[in-house]
């Protein structure tokens, strides 16, 4: 077991889902890692199952609540494995996920090992397997972030990746970011890797679906934090020529027109906004009429969300309520 893997386990009230997720954890027949819980203020039983786990490899800390980005910055500090990979507590690794990739990454001296995942329910019935057209094979880091950004791609989650950690230790999450932010960091560390393997039939990760989780809520303060992220993922797409700019695009202006609506809704909406809304509009609308990945029906959409915000905003309400 040449490489020691550190496991970091962000928590937040999670003590439904804990159990599960750390039993998987325990019970990695790959035995060479140290697993590093941090619980981000939790008001459940989350403490009391962590520290049933509690021995040699396994750390606990405590710290108040300031969102997943500051939990994992928190988890960092502890890490003393080659390799580190981020588990959500709600989630759960097959027995046999680290020995795998570790070992593709032995054999092929990789810098970041990708595993496919499947989403299931809460009553562990699967929803469906992930497909990817990046699959079985070695890639570079430009061929890595453009699969970050592809609608097909192996998605810019943090929690189906093994990472050598000397990519990780200069770099710390954004606090400010509560949606991709797993993104933004993967971009940021990619510029040092090397040697990249997917394994596309490996479903290792399990991701459960919930129907309070945080994608799945309505828009809330937090979620204006996703315009920043867009807006430094931009440059990432930009500076790489990836050819799913206009698609990206496409999502950015989506979802800026969308929160206009929020934003008003919630005393927020400013002329800062407004100046930051109409260059979204000004540099995204061309493209994203553009983009091929998305049909004539999105499309009509967006335009209607562009012309129309708030009453894009106003019909999206009527239509929960039915």
């Amino acid at each position: 077991m040449k490489y020691k893997v550190s496991v970091i386990v962000p928590i937040f009230n999670s003590d439904k889902y804990l159990e599960r997720c750390l039993e998987s954890l325990v019970n990695q027949t790959y035995k060479n890692i140290e697993i590093i819980l941090v619980n981000d203020g939790s008001t459940d039983d989350s403490e009391k199952i962590c520290k049933k786990y509690l021995g040699d490899n396994i750390k606990y800390i405590y710290k108040v609540n300031q969102g997943v980005s500051s939990a994992r910055n928190e988890g960092l500090k502890y890490v003393s494995g080659q390799f580190i990979i981020f588990i959500d507590a709600d989630d759960y690794l097959e027995k046999n996920g680290i020995e795998l990739a570790i070992n593709s990454i032995i054999e092929n001296e990789l810098d970041i090992c990708i595993f496919n995942y499947k989403k299931i329910k809460e009553n562990q019935e699967i929803l469906n397997y992930q497909s990817s057209e990046y699959g079985n094979r070695v890639i570079d880091k430009d061929e890595f972030i453009e699969g970050l950004f592809c609608p097909n791609g192996y998605k810019g989650y943090l929690w189906n990746k093994v990472i050598k950690y000397s990519l990780i230790k200069d770099f710390r999450f954004d606090n400010s970011l509560h949606i991709m932010e797993d993104l933004v960091f993967l971009c940021s560390i990619a510029e040092n890797a090397n040697k990249i393997l997917y394994l596309e039939n490996q479903y290792m990760y399990n991701y459960v679906i919930h129907s309070n989780s945080a994608l799945n809520s309505s828009m809330n303060k937090k979620t204006i934090s996703c315009l920043n992220a867009y807006e430094k993922l931009l440059i990432y797409v930009r500076k790489y020529g990836i050819k799913y700019l206009y698609n990206f695009e496409f999502s950015y202006l989506f979802f800026a027109m969308k929160s206009i609506c929020f934003l008003k809704q919630a005393g927020l909406w400013d002329k800062e906004y407004k100046k930051k809304m109409k260059k979204i509009k000004k540099m995204c609308f061309r493209n994203s009429l553009k983009c091929k990945e998305r049909t004539f029906k999105e499309k009509i959409q967006l335009i209607f969300v562009v012309c129309f915000p708030v009453g894009y905003g106003f019909l999206k309400k009527i239509k929960r309520r039915d």
